[in-house]
């Protein structure tokens, strides 16, 4: 289960590399490591890009400022957009041209893992 929190901060939470990528940075704002449902912070620093991928999880995300696009569903998401994913739904590749900084939400459906 993720852990309750009344009042945090997130720029106290340090940026870290997203591991297999270049000048894109996560900041993990709660997480439940038994079931894989995390909130983070998501930034892609100008010119960074991301493979297409698809996962087991559901996925939410709402462009908190910049833009992302998603360059294989030809979709181009400005600031204050909401995406939102199902298990197993290809998105990809990415790029931001300018930079962006997204909130993502990951967790299992009802239907799959206990949530």
């Amino acid at each position: 289960m993720k852990k309750e929190i009344e009042n945090l901060d997130p720029d106290l939470i340090p940026w870290e590399k997203m591991e297999g990528t270049e000048r894109v940075y996560i900041k993990i704002l709660n997480e439940d490591k038994e079931t894989g449902a995390l909130t983070r912070l998501l930034k892609l620093e100008p010119g960074a890009t991301l493979p297409k991928m698809k996962h087991e999880i559901c996925e939410e995300i709402w462009v908190v400022e910049g833009v992302l696009i998603d360059k294989g569903r030809n979709v181009i998401h400005p600031k204050g957009s909401y995406i939102a994913r199902n298990p197993y739904m290809e998105h990809g590749p990415f790029e931001s041209p300018f930079g962006c900084i997204v909130l993502e939400f990951r967790y299992y459906g009802f239907k799959g893992k206990e949530t």
